[in-house]
């Protein structure tokens, strides 16, 4: 019985050892990964701040595609919409937010009875020929009670100007 007892303390003690031998080599492995990956985002957030830093000492960001601070928002949608023959409806603000040296300005435009193309135009000189960086937010186009030959318009246009 006493023997028993002693070969059964020894597998077991033997067992755990190969187990713990098992989990440390599965927690060095896993150890040198976590490593790993903690050195390279360390290294990848040390370049992103030299390139924020860079970007502050040029001046912060581009430029390009701003709204200048002598145009508002408002007329150049109004004009890129007399240009595709739309009437517009109502042209409502829906929010301003000042961010440093720019202004993000939001608004509403809609219009009723356009004929598709002009419509199509509009959306065109909105996306392709503006030159600045316009976000159409909402776009919702429904056939015209009136006139089932054309659409009404309700859409949420954002941009960025210099302030």
């Amino acid at each position: 019985m006493e023997l028993d007892k002693n070969k059964i303390f020894v597998i077991g003690s033997s067992v755990l050892i190969l187990l713990l031998i098992v989990i440390n080599i599965i927690l060095r492995s896993k150890i040198s990964i976590y490593k790993n990956l903690y050195s390279r985002s360390l290294n990848d957030l040390n370049t992103i701040k030299s390139l924020a830093k860079e970007a502050e000492e040029l001046g912060g960001f581009s430029q390009e595609g701003l709204i200048p601070p002598n145009l508002s928002l408002f007329s150049y949608i109004e004009e890129v919409a007399r240009n595709s023959d739309i009437i517009l409806e109502s042209i409502t603000p829906l929010s301003t937010e000042e961010k440093g040296s720019v202004r993000a300005i939001s608004i509403s435009v809609s219009a009723k009875e356009i004929y598709p193309d002009s419509l199509m135009r509009f959306l065109y000189g909105l996306e392709y020929e503006s030159p600045y960086a316009l976000k159409i937010e909402r776009l919702q186009i429904k056939t015209s009670f009136k006139d089932r030959t054309k659409v009404d318009l309700k859409m949420d246009i954002s941009g960025i100007q210099k302030k």
